[in-house]
């Protein structure tokens, strides 16, 4: 069978910050018809377990974050693109100059795509201080936490651990300690 009669599934993520809904892009059989389609990533849902016979969930996550980066660079392309119109920058910055990613986890979560000023006044704050506040904070940046996990499941001796149980954790974890000590689990089984 198939998430959908007559369509082959190109790639699928997840589309809200719960990962509760899933968007999947789809081909049609026989041409180069794409269509999207929404499914629940619910183990009752019969298109969620079409397409976990496709895509992993470890997939769907690498995808979503994928698509993540893909449209933070975009964004960023953007507004460089914008301050260099408007004079207010004048340098040759590019996109894959250092600092928007070197510290895109410090910004304020209300900062737009356009704040070039945010992302300078992050890279003034001590290092002891970020790690104080992103490793101990009771209520961690959702976004910090989300883009931990999302590279740690990128690195290949987590993507080979094979104990689903212990990927689960990681995963569900809502702390930076929680999700640090389930990757050292994760790293310490890799050693048995």
């Amino acid at each position: 069978m198939a998430v959908l009669e007559g369509y082959s599934v190109l790639t699928a993520r997840f589309d809200n910050d719960e990962r509760t809904v899933v968007r999947a892009q789809l081909k049609r059989d026989g041409d180069d018809v794409v269509i999207e389609d929404t499914i629940l990533a619910d183990e009752q849902d019969y298109k969620w377990r079409e397409l976990l016979k496709e895509m992993t969930v470890d997939e769907i996550h690498e995808a979503t974050f994928k698509w993540i980066r893909h449209h933070q660079r975009e964004l960023k392309r953007i507004a460089l693109e914008v301050a260099k119109r408007n004079g207010w920058i004048t340098s040759d910055v590019t996109v894959d100059d250092d600092i928007g990613e070197k510290y895109a986890h410090l910004k304020p979560e209300d900062a737009t795509a356009g704040d070039i000023a945010a992302e300078v006044a992050a890279a003034q704050i001590p290092a002891d201080e970020v790690i104080i506040k992103t490793v101990f904070d009771e209520e961690p940046n959702q976004d910090f936490l989300f883009q931990l996990k999302l590279k740690l499941f990128e690195e290949q001796w987590v993507q080979d651990c094979a104990d689903r149980d212990l990927k689960r954790e990681l995963r569900k974890s809502d702390t930076v300690i929680g999700v640090m000590t389930n990757a050292i689990a994760i790293w310490n089984s890799s050693e048995d």
